[in-house]
């Protein structure tokens, strides 16, 4: 299983070095086998990283099942950064989500964090490598450094939690007690959401979304509507 892995996920290394995230050499395919050797390698790389410090296959699925839970909570600071940035496109978003969003961003910091020591202190640092190669490689291809500046929270948050993990109830030192320790880490969620969504808010300011495409079948006087939906006449002077 873990060669089928790293042989599939090799094409998601591949992209990400086309696309930029990573370096060029990353993505070199061989040219006799036409396949990403390096990408084959970095993966390979990386699985020894989990499987070595790891006492059983179940402590590999848990520590990868939350780095997975990891990238799907940004989403919620996504949403939250996009409907702050924007609140006229959000009308028709889903009631509720401004109350959904961070809740669902502590919650997930939380399960993050009763995920144990034993798996945070391997999965945790290598997330964070991750994300300063990302940041690396972002300056090196000419990305402005308030971009970078304003992600710095993503670091602080990483390790935090990692922290907190070490010196917290659940698999740690136990110099904060249950469950004090996981209102700490509430907390710690909390902020690190409203900071990233004024992150996200700041980000897109200087990059602004792009307009959603229309839909099928518009004609041009509904396209500019859309655009304008109040009629010239009845401007507020």
């Amino acid at each position: 299983v873990a060669v089928k892995v790293s042989a599939t996920t090799a094409r998601e290394t591949f992209a990400m070095s086309k696309n930029g995230f990573l370096p060029a050499a990353a993505g070199k395919v061989n040219r006799r086998w036409g396949v990403p050797h390096r990408a084959l390698l970095i993966n390979f790389v990386i699985g020894l990283a989990f499987l070595l410090p790891f006492q059983s296959w179940h402590s590999i699925v848990a520590a990868t099942s939350e780095l997975g839970l990891f990238a799907y909570s940004g989403t919620a600071i996504a949403q939250a950064g996009f409907r702050r940035a924007d609140p006229e496109h959000a009308a028709g978003w889903i009631r509720g989500v401004q109350l959904l969003a961070p809740a669902s961003f502590v919650i997930a910091t939380l399960i993050l964090y009763w995920a144990t020591w034993q798996e945070l202190r391997i999965a945790l640092p290598v997330l964070l490598i991750g994300v300063l190669i990302y940041a690396v490689q972002q300056v090196r291809s000419g990305l402005e450094w308030h971009d970078v500046r304003v992600g710095a929270w993503l670091i602080a948050y990483l390790l935090s939690v990692l922290l907190m993990s070490g010196i917290g109830s659940f698999g740690g030192a136990g110099f904060i007690g249950a469950p004090w320790d996981s209102v700490v880490v509430a907390v710690i969620g909390l902020v690190a959401f409203e900071v990233g969504v004024r992150a996200a808010v700041a980000h897109l300011r200087l990059h602004p979304a792009p307009e959603p495409p229309p839909e099928p079948g518009t004609s041009e006087a509904e396209r500019s509507a859309a655009a304008d939906p109040e009629p010239r006449g009845r401007r507020p002077r």
